[in-house]
């Protein structure tokens, strides 16, 4: 008789995450101002600009976690962003 074979190993699936205000932007211009990004998010609609540097030097690493007002705005940047050319 043929020996009997495994079950395939199921993937563990990540719990999903409830929505968000916060986003995380990447690839960034490194001169870029957080003027310059509330305004291409939508001045109002920005809370808070948290800019992601390095420890040692205080160099910008091009990245950035924007905390929009509503996870609506946050969806609607997402939104947008799809297919967006960036912020350059």
């Amino acid at each position: 008789p043929a020996a009997p074979t495994a079950a395939p190993a199921k993937k563990k699936q990540k719990p999903e995450q409830p929505p968000s205000q916060r986003l995380f932007m990447g690839n960034l211009p490194l001169v870029i101002t957080a003027q310059k990004l509330r305004g291409t998010l939508g001045a109002g609609n920005v809370e808070a600009v948290e800019w992601i540097t390095d420890r040692a030097s205080g160099a910008f690493y091009g990245s950035a976690f924007v905390k929009m007002k509503s996870v609506g705005h946050a969806k609607g940047v997402l939104e947008r962003a799809r297919g967006a050319k960036g912020l350059r």
